[in-house]
């Protein structure tokens, strides 16, 4: 199947500013960041349905979706070396990190921007995954040290 979608995408990759390597990471990055956003939903929902405060759903359902995240994105994403607590650690404060960016920027589309909360955010959506795979990239899921505590 990969065969076919190389040959389809071939052109576009062909222009793009980086590697092909590094397309596949992006679009596998994209896929499960997809899932991952399914996970954070479902669970955050059944918190809900089962009477958890939404604040404590809401942090519920974004450990247990990065969580996953994290051990998706080591094996497929970035095919990288064996989980580590180390490395789980690393991403929940990337992510935090993340969330940071996000807030920063949606502050910028509202008060400087006078963009709506909802238009700010559509605004803001697509530049923290870009960010996020980027820092993933380059901090989280290069290589770590042998004495890491396996998951």
């Amino acid at each position: 199947m990969r065969a076919r979608w190389d040959g389809l995408l071939a052109p576009l990759v062909a222009r793009l500013p980086f590697s092909e390597h590094t397309f596949w990471q992006l679009a596998r990055y994209g896929v499960v960041g997809l899932v991952n956003l399914a996970i954070y939903f479902i669970t955050y929902t059944i918190c809900i349905e089962s009477g958890v405060p939404y604040v404590l759903a809401a942090f519920f359902g974004y450990l247990v979706a990065n969580s996953i995240g994290y051990l998706t994105h080591e094996h497929w994403t970035f095919g990288g070396a064996t989980p580590s607590v180390r490395g789980w650690l690393t991403w929940l404060a990337a992510q935090g990190i993340g969330l940071g960016v996000n807030v920063v920027l949606l502050s910028i589309a509202i008060h400087a921007f006078g963009m709506g909360k909802i238009v700010g955010q559509a605004v803001v959506l697509p530049v923290v995954p870009l960010v996020m795979f980027l820092v993933g990239r380059r901090w989280v899921f290069n290589h770590r040290p042998i004495l890491d505590t396996p998951l």
